[in-house]
């Protein structure tokens, strides 16, 4: 099942959600999945304008299986900013109220 997914700006990759092994970065052209990002409670996503960044929002019960750390130090960040082009996470910060979207500048 597919919670979210939405096209890049430039129409280049589709992101998607999949509850079983996270979100997946399609590259339209070359037919294949570019990028996983084993974040599978993953709630929301949104392009950067330019399409090269991704962000990406879990709710704050969405710690991942098995994390007790997690447990034992009170909410982690449940918003992460990832450069898509060289597949890192960039950015991460703890959303506490309702989440509405992401501001690029």
């Amino acid at each position: 099942m597919h919670r979210c997914m939405a096209f890049s700006p430039d129409g280049k990759y589709l992101a998607f959600v999949n509850e079983l092994t996270g979100v997946q970065i399609y590259d339209v052209a070359k037919n294949q999945i570019f990028f996983t990002i084993d974040l599978p409670r993953t709630k929301e996503l949104q392009w950067s304008p330019k399409s090269k960044y991704l962000c990406l929002y879990q709710p704050n019960y969405a710690a991942k299986k098995g994390d007790d750390q997690a447990k034992n130090s009170g909410p982690q960040p449940n918003v992460t900013v990832w450069d898509i082009e060289s597949k890192t996470k960039i950015n991460e910060l703890l959303n506490k109220g309702a989440y509405n979207g992401f501001i690029w500048c």
